[in-house]
């Protein structure tokens, strides 16, 4: 069984919270799977995990705690942001394309403090072909149960090379303007439970604590 769910922003109105979704979905995951005798469970989580922290984080972390005390043969897996075929679907590199660059205004370079040298925004994109392998391994590997595997990519790159790789990628050259991260978040402290506002404080937090990780338990599972 694989518990694969996760939201990026909470829409409370309509029934969809980082709690439900995200903690007490894989509760009653957890339930069904001990009521019907299944016994192996591979739950996505995401890399920077934490409580006390967002009430994504937090509840994805509680979700893990929950899963490896409920007596099944568990494996947590925590990738860093994933991008690939999006077919059809949205994930990171679509998004950025789409938020970022493709408007025909200048992209926004987050940063952390006040100097883009000195605080930029770094991440270690894992492509999906990597993530499912990664799935695979755990699933064909005893040695996996109980435990907890932080997925990321080869190259760590900042906000702003990840904004020009996608331009290079679709042919648009941008200008980036510099964006610290405190100016975003005194704009989401105001605005950020308007729809229609870009970033939430939960994801600016997030984003400026990055999310960063090796390859190399991918590696050695298909050595």
């Amino acid at each position: 069984m694989i518990y694969n769910v996760g939201i990026l922003r909470e829409f409370p109105s309509r029934g969809i919270t980082f709690e439900d979704s995200q903690y007490q979905g894989l509760v009653r995951t957890v339930e069904a799977a001990q009521a019907t005798g299944v016994k192996r469970l591979l739950l996505m989580s995401a890399n920077g995990v934490k409580r006390p922290g967002t009430p994504y984080q937090e509840t994805k972390r509680r979700a893990e705690e929950h899963a490896l005390d409920s007596g099944l043969d568990v494996t947590v897996l925590r990738p860093s942001v994933i991008f690939g075929d999006p077919r059809g679907k949205m994930e990171f590199a679509t998004q950025l394309y789409q938020d970022m660059v493709r408007p025909p205004i200048p992209a926004v370079g987050f940063f952390s403090g006040r100097h883009p040298e000195t605080g930029a925004i770094v991440m270690s994109p894992v492509h999906i072909e990597d993530v499912a392998d990664a799935f695979v391994a755990a699933l064909l590997n005893d040695d996996a149960i109980g435990k907890t595997y932080c997925l990321g990519g080869p190259e760590v790159l900042t906000w702003t090379q990840m904004l020009r790789r996608v331009g290079e990628a679709t042919g648009r050259r941008k200008w980036i303007l510099p964006m610290p991260i405190y100016l975003m978040r005194i704009g989401a402290t105001l605005f950020d439970w308007l729809p229609f506002f870009p970033v939430t404080r939960g994801q600016l937090t997030m984003l400026e604590e990055g999310t960063v990780e090796s390859l190399a338990y991918l590696r050695r599972e298909q050595a």
